[in-house]
């Protein structure tokens, strides 16, 4: 087998396919009419003839291709053996999908049932599945893609079928040849389609298990949370009532500790008090005659007089008090950055995944902000603070990113629709062709611009793959309406 005539044809096909995508998916503000596919039917047909001459070239010569094998190992002739298995099933496969539409060509062309039979919603979902089998023959080996409206189409394609028997009249069957002909291919079809369907619904209950397994873990992590408060709050009201009984402690100190110093009370030991005090003071205070009623309104006070011990235990309190927000908010701050993390630790990821990590580093971040002024100050906060502030900011950039490779996608398509109404009805003028190729080369060259670490860097090689394909078959046009434009005015000078 030729491989690359198969491919060549497969390109081919695959680009057709893309056109009628054009045509017969709805648009806004355009009608889609079965009818169109009319203007398939040459090259439908053209490749038709190709993939029939292959395939006989194949049978009668299949033989001599595994010369190529003769001396190789077995596991090169096993994977030689798969591959050209497989380019078989390819060739099958264009032919099936070539067939199908030219009998739709044909029926459409002499259908006396344009009322009761119009397969234009039939026709989007045929060629919209036909693009994705093709999909599937792009690497090697082949890849299992499921379209997601099998179903539409399989219920599609039975409705069908039972309208056309509906029309098929006793005796007349060789009158009605064009439908029978197309139920038979229908039929066939089916047998295509069933294991499309059967994977599109294995997918879907794994798309269910998964969901239903998401739904359990995230249960689960919100029970673990709950625990983790319930846990911190009893944490909190323990130490709560700790400084409670300290404070208590304290109180019942005070009388004890200052009483003493009441009963001893004499001017030989207020001077030694006054000793210990800076100079100022002891001249402020030395031979008052309102000492001792400043030392009763300090007892009562409760705090000027206060024994060292138990000015330190006041600030053993304080200090556990302030720094345990500190502690906390410096978790709660770590904990918002690790999902913050964990959501986007495999890259490339779609606009939700970075908005989501983005809003969590800013979520860290406020938390730490929120902060009082001094413990906001300290090494800790403001050495999390800034690799917060990196992150967030590096999640930011990504986010732009994506939302610009998107834009850009989204125009190129736009673009790319453009040039293809312009050139729906050929043959034109070399001007509508210019404009044509014009806007594909500017779709190509939005597409170039997104990076390959973007999350849509896989649908834009394969948009940039068939644009490409366009705008050189746009060129190749617009080169043969200028040779004939100047072969009909050389024909009119002469």
């Amino acid at each position: 087998m030729n491989t690359d005539v198969l491919l060549q044809l497969k390109r081919e096909f695959q680009l057709l396919v893309e056109q009628m995508k054009i045509v017969f998916c709805p648009q806004d503000g355009i009608q889609q009419r079965a009818y169109d596919i009319l203007q398939f039917k040459v090259s439908l047909k053209n490749l038709q003839t190709r993939l029939q001459t292959e395939k006989q070239n194949h049978s009668s010569f299949g033989d001599l291709d595994q010369l190529e094998i003769l001396w190789a190992d077995e596991k090169t002739k096993q994977k030689w053996y798969q591959k050209r298995e497989q380019q078989e099933e390819l060739l099958d496969r264009l032919l099936i999908h070539d067939n199908l539409l030219l009998c739709f060509c044909d029926f459409i062309r002499y259908n006396a049932y344009k009322d009761t039979l119009n397969p234009t919603s039939l026709l989007n979902h045929l060629v919209e599945f036909i693009a994705i089998d093709i999909r599937r023959y792009t690497h090697f080996p082949y890849l299992a893609i499921a379209y997601k409206g099998i179903e539409t189409l399989t219920s599609e394609i039975k409705q069908f079928i039972n309208q056309l028997k509906k029309q098929i009249l006793p005796g007349q069957k060789h009158k009605q040849k064009r439908l029978y002909t197309l139920i038979l291919e229908l039929e066939e079809y089916q047998s295509i389609i069933q294991p499309q369907a059967q994977l599109f619904a294995q997918e879907k209950a794994e798309f269910e298990r998964q969901k239903q397994q998401w739904y359990q873990q995230q249960e689960e992590l919100k029970h673990q949370q709950q625990a983790w408060l319930d846990e911190q709050k009893a944490k909190i009201h323990q130490q709560e009532a700790r400084l409670e009984e300290q404070k208590l402690a304290l109180r019942r100190q005070q009388p004890t500790l200052i009483q003493p110093s009441i009963e001893s009370f004499s001017p030989v030991k207020t001077d030694a008090v006054i000793d210990k005090k800076p100079a100022k003071n002891r001249q402020r205070l030395g031979g008052s005659p309102f000492l001792l009623l400043a030392v009763v309104i300090g007892i009562l006070g409760g705090v000027q007089f206060l024994p060292k011990a138990s000015v330190n235990s006041r600030k053993q309190i304080s200090a556990l008090a302030e720094n345990q927000p500190l502690e906390l908010r410096l978790k709660s701050a770590q904990g918002l950055a690790m999902k913050a993390s964990e959501a986007v630790e495999n890259p490339p990821l779609p606009l939700t995944a970075w908005r989501e990590a983005q809003g969590k580093w800013e979520d860290a971040i406020t938390v730490l902000q929120e902060m009082p002024a001094r413990q906001m100050q300290s090494e800790p906060v403001q050495k999390q603070l800034a690799i917060y502030q990196e992150d967030y900011n590096w999640a930011s950039q990504k986010l732009i990113q994506e939302q610009t490779a998107i834009a850009n996608f989204n125009s190129a398509k736009k673009l790319a629709l453009k040039a293809s109404v312009l050139v729906k009805n050929p043959p034109d003028s070399v001007e509508v062709w210019q404009q044509a190729e014009k806007k594909w080369q500017t779709a190509i060259n939005l597409l170039e611009t997104i990076p390959n670490d973007t999350f849509i860097a896989p649908q834009v090689q394969e948009k940039l793959t068939l644009y490409r394909l366009n705008s050189q078959e746009i060129e190749k046009r617009i080169l043969m309406q200028k040779q004939a434009d100047q072969q009909r005015q050389n024909n009119t000078q002469s």
